[in-house]
């Protein structure tokens, strides 16, 4: 999924990822991504200012089986 950080919360017990995604219709939809806890995170090498609001990325994951805009990184 491609999207622009609208928010990164570096915190316990997981992190969270807000991203603006637009949608094939050109529609933008706020989606919340859930990560690791801080612990993990930072042993694969990522820091509280690894990702900073307007940064667009590229996230992989598993949508939430209920079809909410949520998914688990």
């Amino acid at each position: 999924m491609r999207g622009v950080v609208s928010e990164f919360l570096f915190r316990n017990p997981h992190g969270i990822i807000r991203l603006n995604v637009t949608n094939k219709d050109g529609k933008v939809e706020e989606w919340k991504a859930e990560t690791n806890s801080p612990s993990i995170l930072e042993r694969r090498g990522w820091k509280r200012d690894s990702l900073k609001v307007g940064d667009e990325i590229i996230i992989e994951g598993w949508q939430a089986r209920d079809g909410r805009s949520y998914m688990r990184m």
